[in-house]
């Protein structure tokens, strides 16, 4: 399933994931094997926006208080309730939950991954009409995206910063961030490139050397 994540094939994730249940339910470790395919499906269901079947899993995760799921993968159901609530216009109990999903992240040792959490509080802030706060949200994450080395996050960062911008009606701004997640995206791009040419030159010359190994061989055994 994680694999399949990976290539984006969510009807492959779900069907496997569903498959893992059916095995993990006829294990001796059931209980802790149930709840790691279960935040799974939630997160999968999430990703593909079916929200209904995600909040589903996510409240009988809570109601089993969170039982065998770990720290972080908690601290991500957090984050996705706190979408729900931010979906419904419900921006208290959003707010909380981002802080407490915010907390445990960099109580586990996560802090790498706090920008996913900053790039949702900056919708909910401009949604709101607080561009204080939002500025500071994004600065915060773009910040600890830098430290971290991930530019993934900074495109992602930046192109929910000016899909929100725009839908709040700074289009100004949102002209801004877009033209910044462009160029983020061209140098990950790049980077991309440089990296399979790399590779594929790495295989050619192993290949070469394969070539003159058994050119030798042979040569020794005409000999």
């Amino acid at each position: 399933s994680h694999t399949y994540k990976w290539l984006s094939d969510y009807i492959s994730v779900e069907r496997n994931l569903k498959l893992a249940l059916q095995a993990a339910v006829k294990t001796a470790n059931r209980g802790v094997l149930e709840s790691m395919i279960r935040v799974e499906l939630a997160l999968m269901y999430f990703d593909t926006r079916n929200y209904e079947k995600a909040a589903s899993i996510m409240k009988q995760l809570r109601k089993n208080n969170f039982a065998h799921v770990e720290i972080y993968n908690k601290g991500l159901i957090y984050m996705q309730e706190a979408y729900l609530h931010f979906l419904r216009t419900e921006y208290t109990a959003a707010k909380q939950l981002y802080a407490a999903s915010l907390k445990i992240m960099e109580e586990d040792d996560s802090h790498c991954n706090t920008p996913i959490i900053y790039w949702k509080t900056l919708a909910l802030y401009l949604a709101q009409g607080k561009i204080a706060e939002a500025e500071r949200d994004l600065n915060t994450g773009l910040k600890i995206a830098k430290q971290c080395g991930i530019e993934k996050y900074t495109m992602y960062l930046l192109g929910e910063a000016s899909t929100h911008y725009a839908k709040n009606g700074y289009y100004k701004q949102a002209y801004t961030y877009a033209h910044m997640h462009d160029s983020v995206k061209d140098l990950i791009n790049n980077a991309e490139r440089l990296a399979n040419i790399s590779e594929l030159e790495k295989e050619y010359q192993t290949e070469r050397e394969r070539e003159k190994q058994q050119l030798a061989k042979k040569t020794l055994e005409a000999q």
